[in-house]
């Protein structure tokens, strides 16, 4: 387990997002993350961010 992913399960906010802009944190991985409503709005900026920099889609969570 590097230490990007150990970050992205931080409950300390500014550690999940500066491991979301970490180089460390590979496409695939990226591409797995699912976040839905309740995450904080950095959190958000800094994934779209992350995958707007990397030409990924954005998972989007769409409520039932």
């Amino acid at each position: 387990m590097t230490k990007s992913y150990l970050s992205l399960n931080s409950e300390n906010i500014i550690l999940q997002a500066l491991a979301l802009v970490d180089r460390r944190l590979g496409k695939r991985t990226l591409e797995a993350l699912r976040y839905d409503s309740k995450v904080p709005p950095l959190i958000m900026q800094f994934y779209e961010l992350r995958c707007e920099v990397d030409n990924i889609t954005p998972f989007k969570h769409t409520p039932s």
